[in-house]
């Protein structure tokens, strides 16, 4: 098995006292790149980001915020 199906299964149970999160964080951590990168159209946003040396991000109330998507379990 490759680790993404390991690690959805350390967190996909219906039984609370069966998640593994400890052992799902490991894992994951030991399986993502040391690097991301996010490419995108220049846009006077972005430039400006770049000259500030600044970032855009959401508020973590915002994140995974995708009704449809939370019920569905594919987040």
């Amino acid at each position: 098995m490759d680790w993404l199906t390991d690690y959805t299964r350390f967190l996909n149970c219906v039984d609370p006292k069966d998640l593994r999160i400890e052992a799902a964080m490991q894992l994951k951590n030991a399986n993502l790149p040391s690097k991301l990168y996010k490419y995108k159209y220049p846009t006077d946003y972005t430039i400006e980001n770049l000259r500030t040396d600044t970032v855009w991000l959401n508020k973590p109330s915002e994140y995974n915020c995708n009704p449809p998507l939370v019920r569905t379990g594919i987040l």
